[in-house]
């Protein structure tokens, strides 16, 4: 559990423990939390802690106001002023931000790789290469793009109920969905990638493997 009341972070682990440790911080809001990596936006700037050993909690000193963040496993990466910056691990080139983006407006990661939406389509970098024209005439939704370890999912607005999932720049499983999903996730179970999707109040999953779609689990209000 991770949580901001009271201009105070609070960090309890399953055990009931108070971990990881909260630096000093002043007011702080905003609280951005993904594979162990914690940031909120304070007086001072954006403030991170948690993993550490690449330098992914090490946020750069010139940053600016962040509207989106997103964090692998060796990395972090920000969406400040209209730009895109990462910091920590690069030996995918996951770090390495392609210097012809237009306007990113959501960003998220995985283990290797990091992607934003830019500009009408989505852009990945790393370990899992993608370019991926978006169509229809909606507006993006951020809560429809995830990534975790290896693969990226996206839904495209011009195919409401067909999750776009990559991996290594290649197109992996992804069943049609029922309707448009309110969310989309990206994880892992043992050493299969998940996907789950919450539609109509109910949730539904499926793995990189060809698995048909689960059978809906309701969710209580």
């Amino acid at each position: 559990y991770e949580g901001v009341a009271g201009n105070q972070v609070h960090c309890v682990n399953r055990d009931g423990l108070s971990e990881p440790v909260v630096p000093a911080l002043s007011n702080p809001t905003a609280l951005r939390s993904q594979n162990d990596i914690y940031c909120v936006d304070d007086d001072s700037g954006v403030v991170c802690w948690g993993n550490h050993y690449y330098g992914q909690s090490k946020v750069p000193a010139d940053l600016g106001n962040v509207t989106a963040f997103a964090s692998g496993d060796h990395h972090t990466c920000a969406i400040a002023g209209g730009q895109v910056r990462c910091w920590g691990g690069n030996e995918y080139g996951q770090s390495n931000v392609p210097d012809d983006l237009v306007a990113p407006s959501a960003i998220t990661a995985g283990f290797d790789h990091t992607c934003v939406h830019d500009n009408g389509e989505i852009r990945c970098w790393g370990g899992n290469t993608v370019r991926l024209p978006l169509t229809g005439p909606d507006a993006f939704n951020p809560a429809l793009f995830s990534s975790y370890e290896y693969v990226m999912c996206v839904i495209d607005p011009g195919q409401p109920t067909q999750p776009l999932c990559r991996r290594n720049g290649e197109a992996v499983f992804a069943p049609q969905l029922p309707a448009l999903p309110a969310a989309l996730a990206v994880t892992t179970g043992s050493s299969i990638t998940y996907v789950t999707a919450i539609v109509d109040g109910q949730l539904y999953y499926w793995n990189e493997t060809g698995a048909p779609l689960s059978d809906p689990i309701a969710l209580s209000n």
